[in-house]
């Protein structure tokens, strides 16, 4: 989901006028939210990944100097 665009003028969007127009852009704004926050856990899960592996140097690890992740 990297085609993301963040949007923050919105003088010119057009809201529905009409309930069913309003009803599908809920669902279209709650499926955006569902894949927005997929995508923050993954991003979270994948920020923790690399401050635990930049954090395992070879001074605080098991490993010798030359088998240290870099």
């Amino acid at each position: 989901m990297n085609d993301l665009t963040i949007t923050t003028d919105f003088t010119d969007i057009a809201l529905p006028t009409d309930l069913a127009a309003s009803q599908q852009l809920n669902r279209d704004l709650l499926t955006l939210v569902v894949a927005l926050q997929a995508r923050v856990k993954r991003l979270e899960a994948e920020l923790t990944e690399l401050k635990e592996r930049l954090n395992d140097s070879s001074s605080n690890s098991s490993n010798p100097p030359s088998r240290s992740k870099r």
